[in-house]
């Protein structure tokens, strides 16, 4: 068995920290292995499977259209308040 550093763990799922920790809050990730106080690791063999899952998954997951992705993409950007990549922000009164 062989524990994979932050590091190698990095370099094998291209996730940030913070987004491996929310995915293994969720049960979706391998959980950690507290190797002491300030270290931890991931057992190889289970991020390896996790991988390979979602490497089967691919194949059978439906792709998005190009217009079902735009119409989610201007949803998001109508529904945040974000209009043209710019954050809009609201003006202060002028005083006279």
């Amino acid at each position: 068995m062989r524990i994979l550093s932050k590091r190698q763990l990095k370099e094998l799922d291209l996730y940030s920290p913070q987004h491996v920790a929310r995915l293994e809050k969720a049960g979706e990730f391998p959980k950690r292995v507290q190797l002491g106080p300030n270290r931890v690791g991931w057992v190889e063999d289970e991020v390896m499977d996790w991988l390979q899952q979602r490497l089967e998954c691919r194949c059978c997951a439906p792709r998005l259209s190009t217009s079902v992705i735009q119409s989610r993409r201007l949803h998001f950007a109508h529904s945040s308040g974000v209009g043209n990549g710019m954050a809009v922000r609201a003006r202060k009164p002028k005083i006279a």
